[in-house]
């Protein structure tokens, strides 16, 4: 409490009132700290309000007595000051009236906190807040939270109440020791006047400062013996650190250690029987689970993990009330109520994920989805779903999240995949690859020697050509010279195409070969050109370059047995001097 000051608030008196102690408070922080973090983690029911058992109850109540005498005292003195305040305000000026108020005002507040701290005393410090009649109130959900989480809090004010008290005290000690040092050293000063020859008029108002700084000490030192009191009563109910650990750890096994043991047990014993009967009557139902299935199986087994969860929570709560622990039952009711506000916002994309989860989404297992650039077959819906190509190695997990900017669609005949490992693709430039590897992430070719790797997706939108799987044809073209124009039209197919199935019938890739078509393409600038295409089996095509090399061999051989002309490229050089022909 504030010690008690009169009259006009001087620079002395304004050193009292708010000091600072930043040392005083950094410890009894830690201290409150330590002990909070104790109790916490052993026990979080009030317990360190108990009395020592050790106290004789005739001790208690002498101190109790000399207690209420003490206070009985000051609100006497109190009141013998309040009512010559009363009788300053009414005869002093204005300006001073408005001072006297203020120490009025203080004065009243100190002298309601001794007469509550008496009645606390007398009545052995029960708590009055019970007698308060609360009105009936409409459903308000944030008045209703908060009495959810009062338990904990209570607890938590509980747990530190002794610990502050003791701080408090303490503190309040130091404080109104540094008021008794300034105190005495104004009374020296005072008293050095007092013993000069002074004229009568200095002199008595002297007295009166002299008597106004003794009622201050008096009275700081009477609240000061009632703080050492009260810190002494504190301290004697306090145990040592190894017996009240010793006794929370006791309390807290045979509470709520036991609580928390009971309830661990009881979800675990759902949680097993829940497999159990999901044992017994699911082994059905997994198998449909993986394959097509009607969405009613989907909808029970994800029903049945739901109602699972469900047993569970309740479960855990019931074990709660039953045992009357309301601070873990608050404290479970506020994390489930903190998870249903979080699940407000996402609940639309909850709803989405669940709709893929029972295969009613735009994803659908077992259908054709492009991801990527790559066709996949969605092989199972889950958390997180499995992607697979029957053509690729390896497969790919994507988590719902994934999947709803995505739509699939019935399988039908369409290629997973345009090669397999050992097939021969043509490039668009026209280079020539042996695939020798082929994954979800990359493929890997055999080209002009060397081997070279492509992302999988870039890989499917260069547009190769499989020569291997379909067979392929091979297109040249040859040219004779105008000169063997008369028997363009019919002879010179004719040996051309003669000469060429032997050549192709003899060659190493014979028994792929299907078929050999020599026409007339056109009548060019200096020659007459020729169509050559050689149609072949997939097995090949490893041998393209050499299939086009031997058309042109052997139409060159043919020219040579005929004596055929094969013309070259003619320039012709214009003159303008000339005279035109």
């Amino acid at each position: 409490m504030p010690g008690l000051f009169l009259g006009r608030r001087s620079p002395q008196n304004r050193l009292y009132e708010q000091p600072t102690f930043e040392y005083e408070q950094m410890i009894g922080v830690v201290r409150n700290f330590s002990v909070v973090v104790l109790m916490i983690i052993v026990n979080a029911a009030p317990v360190l309000a108990q009395d020592d058992p050790a106290v004789d109850a005739t001790e208690q109540l002498e101190r109790g007595i000399e207690q209420l005498r003490s206070i009985r005292d000051s609100l006497v003195e109190k009141g013998q000051t309040l009512s010559s305040l009363k009788q300053q305000v009414s005869q002093a000026d204005e300006i001073q009236a408005a001072e006297l108020r203020e120490d009025l005002a203080r004065l009243q507040e100190e002298i309601a906190e001794l007469e509550l701290s008496f009645e606390q005393i007398a009545i052995g410090g029960i708590d009055m807040d019970i007698l308060e009649d609360e009105p009936g109130a409409n459903f308000d959900f944030k008045e209703e939270m908060e009495l959810i989480a009062r338990p904990l809090i209570t607890s938590l004010k509980e747990i530190t109440e002794k610990p502050r008290k003791m701080e408090e005290l303490r503190s309040m000690l130091s404080h109104r020791e540094l008021q008794l040092d300034v105190i005495r050293r104004s009374l020296v000063s005072i008293a050095r006047f007092e013993q000069q020859e002074l004229p009568p008029r200095v002199a008595e108002q002297i007295g009166e400062v002299a008597a106004k700084w003794r009622q201050q000490k008096h009275e700081i030192e009477r609240l000061q013996e009632i703080s050492r009191l009260q810190l002494k009563e504190l301290e004697r109910a306090d145990t040592d650190a190894v017996a009240l650990a010793d006794h929370l750890l006791h309390g807290f096994l045979l509470g709520r250690g036991l609580t928390l043991l009971i309830a661990i047990v009881v979800g675990t014993l759902i949680w097993v029987v829940m497999r159990v009967i999901r044992g017994f009557l699911g082994k059905g139902l997994a198998g449909s689970f993986r394959s097509r299935h009607p969405v009613g199986v989907r909808v029970a087994v994800y029903s049945y993990h739901t109602l699972t969860v469900v047993f569970l929570v309740f479960g855990i709560l019931a074990v709660f009330y039953v045992r009357e622990d309301m601070l873990l039952l608050a404290l479970a009711l506020l994390v489930l109520v903190g998870l249903a506000l979080g699940a407000r916002q996402y609940l639309p994309r909850y709803v989405s994920e669940t709709r893929l989860l029972l295969d009613m989404g735009t994803v659908r297992e077992q259908e054709r989805v492009i991801y990527n650039g790559v066709p996949y077959r969605v092989a199972e819906l889950n958390v997180y779903s499995v992607f697979e190509n029957p053509e690729l190695d390896g497969k790919i997990r994507l988590p719902l999240s994934v999947l709803e900017n995505l739509a699939s669609r019935p399988d039908t005949d369409d290629p997973w995949f345009p090669c397999r490992p050992g097939d021969f693709v043509m490039f668009p430039d026209g280079g020539l690859a042996e695939v020798l590897r082929q994954s979800v992430e990359i493929v890997e070719v055999r080209r002009m020697g060397s081997t070279v790797q492509m992302p999988t997706a870039e890989f499917l939108s260069s547009g190769v050509r499989n020569l291997s799987r379909e067979g392929f044809g091979v297109v040249s073209s040859f040219g004779i010279d105008y000169a063997h124009q008369n028997i363009s039209l019919k002879e010179v197919p004719q040996r051309f195409q003669t000469a060429l199935e032997e050549a192709l019938k003899t060659a190493e890739y014979a028994e792929f070969f299907e078929n050999i078509v020599v026409e007339l393409k056109e009548a060019g600038s200096s020659s007459l050109d020729y169509l050559l295409y050689a149609s072949f089996g997939g097995g090949a095509a490893a041998s393209y370059y050499s299939i086009g090399r031997l058309l042109q061999q052997t139409c060159v051989r043919v020219c040579n047995e005929q004596n055929w002309v094969i013309p070259f490229e003619q320039l012709t050089i214009h003159n303008a001097d000339s005279p035109a022909i």
